[in-house]
């Protein structure tokens, strides 16, 4: 898959924008927060051929990207699908 990838699924439910897209992604310490900075507004693409949904018009500006999470004995973890 090419592109910046913003969300990874090992089903191919894959959520990126283009590889010319002028967005940066900033990881923090903590595993289920990172940053998204967009320069020039971008399109997020979901890459998946069927049950899909329609594409977001991100503007420019700084967001924060919160990763879906699940319980364990071991504590909060991002979930694997």
């Amino acid at each position: 898959m090419s592109g910046k990838v913003v969300a990874h699924s090992e089903t191919g439910h894959h959520h990126s924008f283009d590889a010319r897209a002028s967005v940066v992604l900033y990881s923090t310490q903590d595993q289920l927060l990172s940053y998204l900075e967009v320069q020039k507004p971008a399109v997020l693409k979901h890459r998946r051929d069927f049950d899909t949904h329609e594409e977001i018009l991100f503007d420019v500006g700084l967001y924060e990207v919160r990763r879906q999470r699940e319980w364990s004995p071991d504590g909060w973890r991002r979930v694997e699908d």
